[in-house]
């Protein structure tokens, strides 16, 4: 299968932070994105590339299935990110209070078949 795929990132300086991530695999096909909500927690744009790197190779059975996944996959991240804040106190309790934010919206091909998921304010029209 070929894919393409291009990005057109906001420019500096009115936008020097990119929040957003996504990630294409040419072994498995899955396509995932993601966009770091920076109205509210801090780490956003660091949250969003932490869960499109590692959204399984296989779809997403159900929500529940996908709860399940954020739950085995967001304490390393947790942990990571409250030790790189632990020396700025304010840092430390914007994370520890409002913790991270992410859209996310995932797309695996399985044979003829298109699996997508949305989480967060992400929408998916069929």
């Amino acid at each position: 299968m070929r894919t393409r795929d291009q990005t057109l990132g906001k420019e500096e300086p009115t936008y020097p932070d990119n929040e957003d991530a996504f990630r294409l695999t040419s072994d498995v096909p899955v396509w995932a994105v993601a966009d770091g909500a920076g109205g509210g927690g801090i780490y956003a744009g660091e949250w969003a590339t932490y869960l499109v790197n590692h959204v399984p190779a296989e779809p997403f059975a159900d929500f529940p299935d996908f709860s399940a996944w954020l739950d085995r996959i967001w304490e390393p991240f947790y942990e990571t990110y409250q030790q790189q804040a632990a020396s700025d106190p304010l840092k430390l309790n914007k994370f520890l209070s409002e913790g991270s934010y992410a859209t996310l919206a995932t797309l695996h091909l399985v044979g003829d078949c298109a699996h997508w998921a949305t989480y967060g304010d992400a929408v998916a029209l069929a």
